[in-house]
Order: structure tokens, then sequence, then C-alpha cells
């Protein structure tokens, strides 16, 4: 920085924003400031604490809370989920993770705004779609299970229903000092046609080793 420009360079933040086509001056800013004393100011203040307040008002309360944990880790309503102690118990528990871990705290009573979704246990309105769309849902998932028999996987299932494909480890594939790779677990989501959309990245992986 030259010399002639240090003086410059010193001054105040709202010396050098330009507004429009000119620059603020310091007198503007302390004749703006004085106006918001005189008055403005005050009332700003009102407003603010005015939405503050709404904004407390519109908080979730317990028994909205009680009513989308109870469908979210039970399944059920929570009228249901408070005639069982140990649920009830297992409810104030989350709200002791709640506080003590980030802070929450939720006012008794149900905030008559908010209502959760408990979509399992909701009225749904079944919608049918082409013959054709389930065709190529099954021709996808068939496809899949295909390919990954032809590449080794066998698919197997637990006591419990879950179902998984499994490949035995290379046997002649080795790190070093005679130590096999450690085993690659995929969890797929829920999607049409099972795995088939995972397909291309299982093979992609399986190509790079």
């Amino acid at each position: 920085v030259d010399d002639a420009d240090e003086g410059s360079s010193n001054r105040s933040s709202y010396e050098s924003l330009p507004v429009l086509e000119g620059e603020v001056e310091a007198e503007d800013v302390a004749a703006a400031g004085k106006r918001s004393l005189d008055g403005g100011g005050v009332d700003s203040c009102v407003d603010s604490a005015k939405n503050d307040e709404t904004i407390s008002d519109d908080r979730l309360r317990r028994g909205n809370l009680d009513e989308f944990l109870s469908w979210a880790f039970f399944g059920t309503s929570y009228s249901s989920a408070s005639a069982d102690q140990s649920k009830v118990k297992a409810l104030e528990g989350f709200y002791e993770v709640l506080e003590k871990e980030a802070g929450l705290t939720f006012e008794p009573g149900t905030h008559p705004s908010y209502r959760p979704r408990s979509f399992t246990l909701e009225d749904v309105r079944s919608l049918y779609r082409p013959h054709g769309v389930y065709a190529a849902v099954a021709l996808a998932k068939g496809g899949t299970n295909l390919t990954l028999r032809l590449l080794g996987f066998r698919r197997h299932a637990c006591g419990r229903g879950l179902a998984y494909w499994h490949r035995p480890p290379d046997r002649g594939r080795r790190l070093g000092q005679g130590m096999t790779p450690p085993p690659f677990l995929f969890f797929h989501g829920i999607a049409p046609g099972g795995h088939a959309p995972y397909a291309p990245m299982l093979l992609l992986g399986l190509l790079r080793g």
C-alpha cells in the first residue's frame, strides 16, 4: 500500500461503503443514529420484543412431541403409549437426552397449530399405477438378482425374515503379510425394484476392488 493511501485505508467502514452514487458521510451516520434514539429505535425494540414473544408462543409443546415420538419409536399414538409404563419411561429418557445434549426444553401442553404426521396410522387413499410400471419394476429386480448370481452372490435370509446377498471372499486375494481384505457391507433403503437402483454402484465397487 502506498503512503498516500495509508490514511484513507484507515477510515471507518461506514465512510468507505458506497451508497447509490454517493458515499455515506460521518454526519449522516450520526444523524441517523440520533433519529433512531429519538424515537424510531425505541419502537423497533418494542416491536422486536413482541416478535420474540410471538416466536416463543409458537414453539412446539411437549404434547406435540409426545405424539410424534410415540409414533416414531413405538408405532402407536400417545394415548396408547401412555398406558405402558415402559414407554412412558422411554419418553422421559428422550427428553433428558434432548435437554442434556441439545439444550432443548418443551413447555407442557399441546400447541393447536401443530399436528405431527403419523403416516402408518393415518388413512391412506390407494392409487394404482398402470401394469407396465409393475412389470418394469419386476423386470429390473429380476435382472439385478440374475446379475448378482452371475457375480457369485447368493441370497440368504435369517430367522427374523431379513434377506441379504452374500459373496464368499476371494481366497486368492491377499493384502500384505497374508491378510485377507475386510468384509464390505452395504445397506440399502426402500426403493422401487429393491436393490436394482444400487446395482451400478455395487458393480463399480467390485470393478475397483
